[in-house]
């Protein structure tokens, strides 16, 4: 695992909005501001970068392809932000998804097409009724900004609220395919470039998150008790390395 920095998204400079942090990462203030921005600045999904959306539409596609998922199965997306991957799931006649997201500021776009008790605000697993389980929980681009023990209770949680055999499908824009000897250049490279950008007064760009190996992605969802998983990396001809992990609740 290793450390994530980025100064831009969407076409939204952090420094627009933000004072840039190289060793803390960024706290519910600094993603409220980000939405706010990104909805003044574009006004529906067509506004936005369609190589981004393509890459969506893909991972929605893990769901709407599977053979284990039923158009009628209970699908849970935590996290879901702008909502992109959910809209596609009721587009593909999905009706049995719900959402949660932190807070309201994101969701101008997809909340509408929901029906209000199948839309949670709140942090997951405390905004969801107790008795609540499902046959699916999706976890797309969720995990980044979590540190191994945080991912590990999380995973957990999603256990506690899958059916028997039920499905935990986590997605990753955050993974680190790099072979070993490039792996170890990257961590040096990591420990020196800020104290490099500092004697030059620059600065170095938010940290945002961590970037993980698929092997640490395998050994986590093992210890969280899941079994028969299967993953793999979207075939995205994109910059995102996009990588998918399905596991089973036994």
């Amino acid at each position: 695992m290793r450390k994530q920095y980025e100064i831009i998204w969407h076409g939204i400079p952090f420094e627009s909005f933000a004072t840039l942090s190289a060793s803390h990462l960024p706290d519910s203030s600094f993603y409220t501001r980000f939405y706010e921005i990104l909805h003044q600045k574009y006004s529906g999904v067509d506004d936005l970068d369609q190589s981004w959306v393509s890459l969506k539409r893909q991972v929605a596609g893990l769901v709407t392809n599977s053979p284990k998922i039923k158009k009628s199965d209970r699908i849970l997306s935590i996290g879901c932000g702008l909502g992109l991957i959910e809209m596609v799931l009721l587009q593909e006649g999905f009706l049995n998804v719900e959402i949660t997201e932190v807070s309201e500021t994101p969701l101008r776009w997809v909340r509408p097409l929901f029906p209000s008790e199948n839309v949670h605000v709140g942090f997951f697993p405390d905004c969801i009724p107790h008795n609540e389980k499902f046959d699916l929980v999706l976890l797309a681009s969720v995990e980044y900004f979590l540190k191994n023990a945080e991912l590990l209770n999380l995973l957990r949680s999603v256990h506690n609220r899958l059916l028997p055999g039920g499905t935990c499908l986590l997605v990753s824009w955050s993974s680190d395919i790099m072979n070993l000897p490039q792996h170890l250049m990257s961590r040096a490279k990591d420990l020196i470039r800020p104290l490099i950008y500092k004697k030059a007064g620059k600065r170095y760009g938010q940290f945002i998150g961590y970037l993980r190996r698929p092997a640490e992605f395998r050994r986590v969802m093992q210890a969280a008790g899941y079994f028969h998983y299967h993953d793999g990396m979207l075939d995205t001809k994109t910059d995102w390395n996009t990588y998918w992990i399905e596991a089973t609740k036994k």
